[in-house]
């Protein structure tokens, strides 16, 4: 059984990694070409509508989707009782934006909104068709197929909208990618999926998810919400060209964040879930993940702040460099998403929404009182009080991971030390050739990548234990064109 579970983890790690570098080197390079050819404030605009799409998208789930994955036993008409139950939110939902669409128009000033907001809803409803296949595939850790459903949607509908800003379509390009996305999505998870919704609807099934569903939702729509926060005062306080450079700075510091911690909390969900009635090894298995997620978000986020000028002049031009303070700045509240998010994952796998919620809502409050006190000295202040609240939640987040699987803060922050000390020679040594070597940005950025893999790969060969360095190497070798790397780091 353990071994089978590791070989599935295993599997499921490498397939998860290269699904979501897939889809984001895809979405990476559709946003730079996007970004050369759109202005900032257009990009702002459409920021300021996100922030409305994402928390409806969490009403319209409510948690069901991840409840799918979190229980140990489903039937059919516990999926199809979701199906439907997404299915009829969603079109609610998409009716109430249609009416508030212009009073969110009115609080940001910008008559064009509402009917940004309005045609956007449409994505909601195909959202709502492929929610549910989603769940399934990642309950059974099958990320090789969610691979060939995400890639292929990706590049299709940045293509379409690629073309539709060359041919000055602007603002739409953005709305257009996003609703063709969702629909391509839907469709070829059909397409993928031998699942069928029955005609069932099981009040019962939905009223036993719904306690642990719901919590789970409220828990992400606040912390949707209140990360968003900054782009609502953003918005609301500064222009939106402002808007426009501290989102395009957050979406190159999210890049890495997101992916390498996506890969690895998309197969520990699951796989917690499954032995959360084992709290040694979930506790093993923790350690693992955190110190295999820190060794790369950590040196990650360090290398990109040392290059964020040369980068942003090299990807995106000159147009951009407004965004490079708030890059360097959004780093270091980067750098310790993997710790919040692997101690929210933890509690979220052995059902235990309420506690989740319950450290939710006095982070949030901690968020608020900082953006109360910041905001009125500039963006950047904002971020600094941003990183200060980041370290508190951290505290915070910690505390029941103590109680339930008896890891302690103490020994989390020993537990990657050594990407700590990676990350801070990664930051100096590119920090000093980026302001140091006279050459042109180009050189630059090639100098600090390759300057960065080698302390990364001397880090890993050196610093790092025997047990989860076989571990990388394991899974290194399940990969074709990496296999090479299984020698250097041994």
């Amino acid at each position: 059984m353990g071994s089978t579970l590791r070989q599935r983890a295993t599997s499921g790690l490498v397939w998860s990694a290269i699904e979501r570098f897939g889809q984001q080197a895809s979405v990476f390079i559709i946003q730079i070409i996007l970004a050369r050819i759109l202005a900032p404030e257009q990009f702002g605009l459409i920021a300021m509508v996100a922030v409305v799409m994402r928390l409806s998208g969490i009403i319209v789930d409510a948690g069901f989707s991840q409840a799918l994955v979190q229980r140990k036993n489903i039937g059919d008409a516990d999926i199809s009782t979701v199906f439907y139950f997404n299915l009829f939110v969603s079109c609610a939902m998409a009716l109430v934006i249609c009416l508030l669409a212009p009073y969110v128009s009115n609080f940001y000033g910008f008559s064009e909104l509402t009917l940004i907001l309005r045609v956007l809803t449409i994505r909601l409803v195909i959202s709502a068709f492929g929610s549910v296949q989603g769940a399934i595939f990642a309950r059974k850790l099958a990320f090789k197929k969610i691979f060939w459903v995400t890639l292929p949607s990706t590049v299709v509908s940045g293509i379409i909208s690629i073309i539709m800003a060359y041919n000055g379509f602007g603002v739409w390009a953005l709305v257009w990618q996003s609703i063709i996305r969702a629909f391509l999505l839907s469709c070829v998870y059909w397409a993928y999926s031998s699942w069928r919704p029955k005609f069932v609807f099981d009040i019962k099934c939905l009223k036993e998810m719904f306690p642990y569903g719901s919590r789970l939702a409220m828990t992400s729509f606040l912390h949707q919400g209140f990360q968003n926060l900054y782009v609502l005062v953003i918005g609301k306080v500064f222009s939106a060209s402002d808007l426009g450079y501290f989102q395009r700075a957050r979406s190159l510091q999210r890049l890495p964040v997101d992916n390498i911690h996506g890969i690895i909390s998309r197969v520990t969900f699951p796989l917690f879930s499954s032995i959360q009635d084992d709290p040694p090894r979930m506790k093993r298995g923790m350690c693992k993940a955190l110190q295999f997620s820190t060794l790369l978000v950590f040196p990650g986020m360090a290398l990109l702040a040392a290059i964020a000028e040369p980068l942003v002049l090299v990807l995106i031009g000159e147009k951009w460099l407004p965004s490079v303070p708030y890059l360097k700045w959004l780093c270091f509240v980067g750098a310790l998403f993997p710790l919040h998010s692997m101690n929210i994952n933890l509690l979220s796998a052995i059902g235990r929404s309420d506690k989740l919620l319950r450290l939710e809502i006095i982070k949030k409050s901690i968020l608020i009182l900082n953006i109360f006190i910041t905001y009125r000295f500039g963006i950047i202040v904002m971020i600094y009080g941003w990183g200060i609240s980041s370290v508190i939640g951290l505290f915070i987040n910690t505390y029941y991971t103590k109680i339930y699987i008896d890891y302690r803060f103490s020994e989390q922050v020993m537990d990657v030390f050594p990407a700590i000390g990676i990350a801070l020679c990664v930051f100096s040594i590119n920090h000093l050739a980026v302001n140091l070597l006279n050459l042109n940005e180009y050189m630059k950025l090639l100098v600090s990548l390759f300057g960065g893999s080698v302390i990364l790969t001397c880090g890993l060969k050196y610093f790092i234990r025997n047990e989860l360095k076989k571990d990388i190497c394991s899974m290194l070798t399940r990969v074709p064109f990496l296999k090479w790397a299984n020698n250097v780091i041994m």
